[in-house]
């Protein structure tokens, strides 16, 4: 699966670039279609062939599943620029898949979260990039206000109280410079770490993982994410496309019989100037702190719809409990869903997709 919450077909004609009105302003399916359900579903115990509707055919019945998150990587982005240039992206663009929501509001701290928990931001608590703690900004992923470090005034574990992967202890392949983050420990913590630091080394070790009887792998890349802020969507952005293209070319070549990839996003990337409304349509993280305040559902897109109190010592449902998401409904830009897998008996291919 591609998921930035959508997925990419084989058909290059189905990619064509998106309208203005693909690019509208949409609520997150909590319910359904989401990235919030992705892990859920996977590790819910009921295995591969009882997946929700939303999941690609071609994962169904996998023995394992390697889940990768590519940071950054919309739906639109890539169709558009796969429909402009199939060999930009030749391994993502023939992956079966579909268009899936993200959560809101879409930034890398938020959605990661949602991703490993299965939560909403309001459930799990990190609500933005940066947060107002009691007057005293803290931007979330350094963990750190103007003063530095806050971990021993917010431990992540209080900040963020759902657990990840259902409670459960995954292999989790990331950079290596994340080992030891207050974010890492909100949002993965108490996983099997094995933190790469070059991006070739995710293939080396998902070979060795799926080997030793591992049936589930979550692997995470920045490559995507990072190049769209530096650079815009330029000459460097689509050099960072093509190998993430091989990234996942080279995954699917390791791949035992049997097993999955599935690729996902947390969010995607949109260019400011050319959007009537830049700041609900924006994908990356937000210039200004996201305060935190007594939830009004009347101003639903204004405001965040949070309830929390004295640096988040409030009493919150657990996210495995509670499966409704009604609070938090607001900009819900389509993430990548898409899959490939080596099919038992054959060589490393490429199955043909429906949108």
């Amino acid at each position: 699966m591609n998921v930035p919450a959508t997925a990419a077909s084989r058909a290059t004609s189905s990619l064509a670039p998106s309208s203005l009105a693909d690019a509208a302003p949409r609520c997150p399916e909590y319910s359904g279609a989401c990235v919030t359900n992705v892990v859920p579903s996977l590790l819910s115990g009921r295995g591969t062939a009882d997946l929700p509707e939303f999941f690609p055919d071609a994962l169904r019945g996998a023995d394992a599943v390697v889940l990768l998150v590519v940071d950054g990587l919309g739906w639109h982005q890539l169709r558009e620029r796969v429909a402009a240039d199939s060999r930009i992206a030749p391994t993502l663009g023939s992956m079966q898949g579909r268009a899936i929501t993200t959560i809101a509001p879409t930034t890398t701290v938020t959605a990661l979260t949602s991703i490993t928990t299965g939560a909403a931001p309001g459930e799990h608590g990190l609500i933005g990039y940066r947060i107002d703690f009691s007057g005293r900004v803290v931007q979330m992923l350094r963990w750190a206000d103007e003063r530095g470090d806050v971990r021993r005034r917010l431990a992540p574990r209080d900040v963020q109280p759902c657990p990840p992967f259902l409670g459960g202890s995954v292999p989790v392949l990331s950079k290596a410079e994340f080992d030891g983050t207050a974010f890492t420990e909100s949002h993965l913590r108490d996983q099997r770490m094995a933190s790469w630091r070059a991006a070739s080394s995710m293939c080396v070790d998902v070979r060795a993982l799926l080997a030793a009887g591992e049936k589930f792998v979550y692997c995470y890349y920045d490559g995507v994410d990072k190049i769209a802020h530096e650079r815009g969507f330029g000459a460097h952005y689509d050099a960072e496309l093509r190998a993430t293209d091989r990234l996942v070319a080279d995954l699917l070549e390791v791949l035992p019989s049997g097993a999955a990839l599935l690729v996902t996003a947390d969010h995607g990337q949109v260019g400011h100037p050319d959007l009537l409304a830049p700041l609900l349509l924006d994908q990356g993280e937000p210039p200004h702190a996201i305060r935190i305040i007594r939830m009004q559902p009347d101003h639903i897109l204004q405001e965040p719809v949070v309830d929390l109190v004295d640096d988040l010592q409030v009493p919150r449902q657990h996210a495995l409990q509670q499966r409704h998401r009604p609070f938090l409904q607001g900009l819900g830009q389509e993430r990548v869903i898409g899959v490939g897998q080596r099919l038992r008996g054959d060589l490393p291919g490429r199955l043909p997709g429906k949108v």
